[in-house]
């Protein structure tokens, strides 16, 4: 390394960047609430501090409180519970909400410093370049119930760098653009999806250039269409399904998508499938919430576990059928109410919309479209997400400077 960089526990840096305690730079943040706001927030390692009904759907809060941790928009919260890519936990700003009450489990504490960037602290702990000196006090064999074993004291010694305030404002600024080309890919990503829910509930109901109607059990559909039952049009191949236990797929890793109810679960060595099919979810609370995909098509080489129906279609469009069982509501199909379930005597009888195969294929061609604009749009998410990490490696450490000029102004 260049004789212009110094070392210090995160690799090497300029040397006119300080390493600083976190104490020197923060204060810890222990107001309770005293009930004054209702905002219960959790972390969310992709949303950061969320509102926790709108986040898990429910409540998972005491109902007292006035002992929660009462943070202000700017404040972070450290939560030490560990999770996949996340393996010392995670520390978040408030950003979304002017107040919000947390639990005491939560390690709190605001900037207290004029000459450090809070967007510039917000990037710091986004990046993994605080785990270093976290797995150097997280207590061995300290992983109780998920969460670390770290103490109060301990964290606030961390040491971590800093440049400049200039500096720090720049290279905040520049993370700044590329998060807020992500939000704006992200909103046009949900203004797609709901374009698409309502041209598929159009689609299904009133078809294509379609000037008279009638009614059906399903609803009013055009005259030349017809209402048939799911088993009429595909042959259900759920006899042919194997589920195989975690361990025992650790022994044949492999490139091969193994499925489940919602999607691919893992990756195995060996096959069942290698055609064209349709899954549909058999069980769990996603036939409910509909959080993830309940109907998908597979391709090639697959190997489908006892949680998704097999359909092959006989004479019925693919995509068109893919589609259609994705858009209907379930509600009247599922049994079980610990764990809903979609029976296969149950999914015979699911009534389906019935157009003539040129039909289907335009109503397929359409909904394609749409779905080649969303894959476009989150690979490009996933090209900023790429580049930010990128960004953040090089730009915090100092390895790419970005240029400073003592009469430029940069929005703190």
């Amino acid at each position: 390394m260049s004789s212009n960089f110094k070392k210090t526990p995160f690799g090497f840096v300029p040397p006119n960047w300080s390493l600083n305690p976190l104490h020197s730079i923060v204060e810890r943040v222990t107001e309770k609430n005293e009930n004054r706001s209702e905002n219960v927030l959790t972390i969310s390692a992709r949303d950061g501090l969320v509102n926790q009904k709108d986040y898990f759907n429910k409540s998972v809060a005491s109902k007292n409180l006035s002992k929660y941790f009462y943070l202000r928009k700017g404040d972070f919260a450290y939560n030490k519970s560990y999770s996949k890519g996340y393996p010392y936990g995670v520390i978040k700003m408030l950003e979304k909400y002017p107040v919000g009450v947390v639990s005491t489990l939560y390690i709190c504490f605001r900037n207290k410093k004029k000459d450090v960037n809070n967007e510039f602290l917000k990037y710091l702990f986004e990046s993994s370049l605080w785990y270093n000196e976290v797995r150097m006090i997280a207590k061995e064999g300290g992983r109780a119930h998920g969460l670390l074993n770290i103490g109060v004291k301990e964290f606030f010694d961390i040491m971590l760098p800093f440049p400049t305030i200039k500096e720090q404002q720049k290279i905040a600024a520049i993370l700044t653009s590329v998060d807020e080309a992500i939000e704006k890919t992200e909103q046009i990503i949900e203004q797609t999806e709901t374009v698409k829910k309502g041209l598929m509930q159009q689609l299904f109901t009133k078809g294509i250039k379609h000037t008279e109607f009638k009614d059906s059990d399903i609803g009013e559909l055009p005259v030349s269409w017809s209402v048939i039952e799911l088993s009429e049009v595909v042959e259900i191949l759920d006899g042919q399904r194997k589920p195989i236990k975690k361990a025992d797929r650790e022994l044949i890793d492999g490139e091969i998508p193994y499925y489940g109810a919602s999607g691919i679960i893992d990756w195995v060595n060996d096959f069942i499938f290698d055609e064209p099919l349709v899954l549909l979810a058999e069980d769990g609370e996603n036939l409910k919430s509909r959080n993830l995909p309940i109907a998908f098509k597979i391709v090639g080489k697959t190997w489908v576990n006892n949680h998704a129906h097999v359909l092959r279609p006989t004479s019925i469009n693919i995509d068109y059928l893919e589609y259609y069982l994705e858009s209907i509501d379930y509600e009247k199909y599922i049994s079980g109410s610990a764990q809903p379930k979609l029976n296969q005597q149950t999914i015979r009888k699911i009534k389906v919309a019935y157009p003539s195969e040129l039909e289907q294929n335009k109503i397929a061609s359409i909904l394609n479209e749409i779905d080649e604009k969303l894959i476009s749009e989150k690979k490009g998410i996933e090209y900023l997400n790429s580049l930010k990490q990128g960004l953040m490696q090089q730009l915090l450490t100092g390895r790419v400077r970005v240029p400073i000029n003592d009469n430029e102004e940069v929005s703190s």
